[in-house]
């Protein structure tokens, strides 16, 4: 090979290796992109996995609050019920003992009466 002839398949060359150069730096930048893009999708799942999971404690904490006052109101309604129970067990003594004194009354104004009677 001439030297003119050499030169120029050393410039065809250093052309296409330019070329090929160029090529690889635009892939390698594309890859980069794509790297940085998924991780920023991969921060945002996280994140949004962060969010979903401080969500799903307060949902939690929600639920058992709510469950202690359910029992919380279920013992002061059998606390109620049995309070119920016992004014209406001391009401319904009460009348027994005050129909006991009306009879007891009655009685006594029923032998005054007879005794009156007798007298008269």
């Amino acid at each position: 090979s001439s030297p003119p002839q050499t030169l120029v398949q050393h410039r065809v060359e250093s052309e296409r290796l330019r070329i090929e150069a160029a090529s690889a730096r635009q892939r390698r930048d594309e890859a980069l992109s794509e790297v940085q893009r998924l991780a920023q999708i991969k921060t945002e799942h996280g994140s949004q996995a962060r969010v979903a999971q401080l969500e799903l404690d307060e949902c939690r904490a929600e639920v058992e609050k709510l469950r202690q006052d359910l029992q919380t109101a279920e013992v002061a309604r059998s606390e109620e019920l049995e309070r119920g129970k016992q004014w209406a067990a001391e009401a319904a003594e009460e009348r027994r003992r005050m129909e006991r004194e009306m009879n007891d009354k009655v009685e006594h104004v029923r032998q005054e009466m007879e005794a009156k009677m007798k007298e008269a």
